[in-house]
Formats: structure tokens, C-alpha cells, sequence
């Protein structure tokens, strides 16, 4: 977008989302160190300790923990989100079992994902300059 300061819907979009984001609480329950790439191919279970090792962490960065739970249901979160699908219900209810994630983090899954898919194109753009 730097090399195209007349792409005004882009600009306008970005603009959006940034304010919406600003908008959102940070604390220490809901913002901090986030892996942001955990999807399946990042998490390995150890039969012998009946654990779970996550590897992977080059993509880490501080945000919402709710964008965490937006990356790794990422396979099923289309456009709509549909938070009724058995999957994510599934992953919703073992993540509160053990964790804190509020009724309004999940309204924004949305924006975390707009978020996401921000840094996404950013990254991409950076390596393909090299």
C-alpha cells in the first residue's frame, strides 16, 4: 500500500479496521504473547506423556489471545463466520475449559481475522521485496 498512496478502499479499510482494534480493551487477561500460527501442522501429541508440544514460534507477536483462537480455527472460519459449526464449538468449549474468552472477544473474531489476514499480506510483501 506504500507504493500505491492512491488506493483510497484499501487506505479506507485499513483505517477501519485499525480504529475498531483501538477501540478493543487490552489488559492482561485478553492481550499479550500470542503464537499466532497454531494450526494442527504446529502441535504434536506425545502418546508417552499424553501432552501436547507446540513448535513454530517465528510468527509470535503481542495481540489478542482471541486472535490465537482465530488462527487455529482458521480452516473453519469462513466468510460468514459461523460459530455454530460442531468443530468450533468443540474447540470453543475446550478452550474455556481452561482459559478465559468472552462473549465480546467472540464478536470480534471478524476483526481479529481482518487483523490476521493484514499481517498476512504485510509479511508476504516484505518477503517477496528480498
Amino acid at each position: 500500500m506504500l507504493d500505491y498512496p492512491d488506493e483510497k478502499e484499501a487506505r479506507q479499510g485499513l483505517d477501519m479496521l485499525a480504529k475498531q482494534l483501538r477501540s478493543l480493551p487490552m489488559n492482561s487477561g485478553n492481550y499479550g504473547l500470542i503464537h499466532y500460527d497454531f494450526q494442527l501442522d504446529n502441535v504434536f501429541y506425545k502418546k508417552e506423556h499424553r501432552s501436547f508440544q507446540v513448535i513454530d514460534f517465528d510468527d509470535a507477536m503481542y495481540h489478542w489471545y482471541a486472535c490465537d483462537v482465530v488462527t487455529a480455527l482458521d480452516d473453519f472460519l469462513n466468510e460468514p463466520i459461523d460459530l455454530n459449526r460442531s468443530e468450533v464449538q468443540a474447540f470453543l468449549n475446550g478452550y474455556r475449559a481452561i482459559a478465559t474468552l468472552s462473549d465480546q472477544a467472540i464478536r470480534q473474531f471478524s476483526c481479529f481475522k481482518d487483523s490476521l489476514s493484514c499481517i498476512s499480506f504485510l509479511n508476504y510483501y516484505e518477503r517477496s521485496k528480498v
